[in-house]
Order: structure tokens, then C-alpha cells, then sequence
């Protein structure tokens, strides 16, 4: 859904942007109101709002001026309605390749850029600059719909939030949610509690004791670190990392894939 709102910058700024000296109105059309007053020029500024109303209070998805190419600002939230992020691209500028255009391309070919690692027969690593919490669930989600094996995958946000999730054929099996008790109470998070049936199966029955001490433990980085060791493949790793990672076998695991050529 999308709304338009309008607003009002400083007068300092109004004349920059080519506020003319015409007589601002003294009242309201409606007749007197507070706020009305005579006291600075103002200028009318109109901007886009694309709403996601399936919230429980709509919160704005998009926020855009009237003309989009200007700059956006992008936001994601978590499954209890939470802000989870915010991007903003700037405006076009001739002289640097910074302009909304420039951007979104840039940004589709890095959608289209894939760093795969193998560890163990079975098990391969998938990095990509746009997995963020929300993106690589849902690519997750599709690839477990072209293999036969179940996909596994890790968010983390902030170092305050981890959460893994297991995707088979199209379906979510199971999720945990790793977070303190107070990060849950501030992002107004449902506890998820993972079914220790599902990655008792994926990891091995003989690991489920240590699955059960895993899911038990409430800070996150604890929790992957352990995760990590337990199924001998790296997790806290991002690809916009691999440069600077010192550790040079680690790093010629990784064999990059350009899909845009």
C-alpha cells in the first residue's frame, strides 16, 4: 500500500531549494488554528510511503521523495515486527558513480556473485554479499526446492541475535532463536524452540546430547562457536569479509562464482 504525506523544511533550507517570496498565509483555509500563525516560510515537501500493512501496526517498507531516483530509504523486519534494518541510497551524482541507478545495478550483480566452499562430502558452505537476516532465509528456502538435502541457514544480527533455520523441499522443518533474555524483551521476540528430532537426523544421533547442551545456551556467539566445532564448518563468515580474513587456507576454500557473465 502506498500513502503520500507531506512536511516541511527550514526556511534556511527552503531558500536553497528555490523558495519563492510569495506571501505565506496567515491562517488556515479552514479559518483560525494553532500553528497558523504567521512566524517562517515554509516549503511543501511530498514524499512516498510503501507500507507493509500485514504488521500488526503497518510500518513503512519504502520511503521515497516524489521523484524515486532522488533517494530511498529500505527497511526490514523481523518476524515479531521488529526494525531489523535500515539502508539509504543517495542521490544521482554525474561526477561519482553513487547514483540510485549505479546502485541498484551494482547491487543486482552482487545478488549474482556466489562463494562456495566444500568441508566434508555433503557439506557446502554458500556465501553472498546481499545475506542478510531475511535474504538468505528466503534463498534457502528456494534452493531446498531443487535438492534433495536439507539447507541450513544462519542469521546473526548485531552479535546480539542468532538464529538457525533447516529448509527441505520448500518447507521449514525447524528454527531456535539464540538471544539473551534481555535483547528478546527489547525486540519484542517469540522464544523459537528447535526440534532436536530434525537436527538429530541432519548432524547425527550420536551428537544429540551435545545438539540439547547447543540449544540451551542464550548468548549467541557462544552458541555458534559451539555450532561451528560441532559440525567442523565455519558459520560466523560473511563473503564482503574473505579479503581481509588472514587465514589463507580458509580463504582459497571459497571458489567464486560470477553468474553475471
Amino acid at each position: 500500500m502506498q500513502s503520500r504525506t507531506a512536511g516541511f523544511i527550514p526556511p534556511g533550507l527552503a531558500k536553497k531549494c528555490g523558495q519563492t517570496d510569495e506571501e505565506y498565509p496567515d491562517l488556515h483555509p479552514g479559518g483560525p488554528q494553532d500553528g497558523w500563525e504567521k512566524q517562517y516560510k515554509k516549503e511543501h515537501w511530498e514524499l512516498n510511503f510503501t507500507n507493509d500493512v500485514s504488521l500488526a501496526l503497518p510500518e513503512p517498507l519504502q520511503v521515497t521523495e516524489a521523484d524515486s531516483s532522488k533517494w530511498k530509504e529500505s527497511y526490514v523486519y523481523g518476524a515479531g515486527g521488529e526494525c531489523l534494518s535500515m539502508t539509504y541510497l543517495p542521490a544521482y551524482d554525474a561526477n561519482k558513480n553513487t547514483g540510485f541507478e549505479f546502485l541498484m545495478e551494482q547491487a543486482n550483480r552482487l545478488r549474482n556473485i556466489y562463494y562456495l566452499a566444500q568441508y566434508k562430502p555433503g557439506w557446502v558452505s554458500i556465501l553472498n554479499d546481499c545475506f542478510e537476516w531475511g535474504e538468505v532465509e528466503a534463498f534457502g528456502q528456494k534452493l531446498s526446492c531443487h535438492i534433495n538435502v536439507p539447507v541450513i541457514t544462519i542469521s546473526y544480527f548485531d552479535d546480539d541475535l542468532l538464529e538457525l533455520r533447516v529448509f527441505s523441499k520448500g518447507s521449514n522443518t525447524t528454527v531456535h532463536l539464540w538471544c539473551s533474555n534481555e535483547t528478546r524483551e527489547v525486540y519484542g521476540l517469540a522464544k523459537k524452540q528447535a526440534d532436536i528430532s530434525v537436527l538429530s537426523n541432519l548432524l547425527g544421533p550420536e551428537y544429540t546430547e551435545e545438539i540439547n547442551e547447543i540449544l540451551e545456551i542464550d548468548e549467541s556467539e557462544e552458541a555458534i562457536e559451539k555450532l561451528q566445532e560441532l559440525i567442523q564448518v565455519p558459520l560466523w563468515i560473511h563473503s564482503d569479509w574473505l579479503n581481509d580474513i588472514d587465514d589463507a587456507e580458509l580463504k582459497n576454500k571459497y571458489v567464486k562464482y560470477d553468474f553475471n557473465k
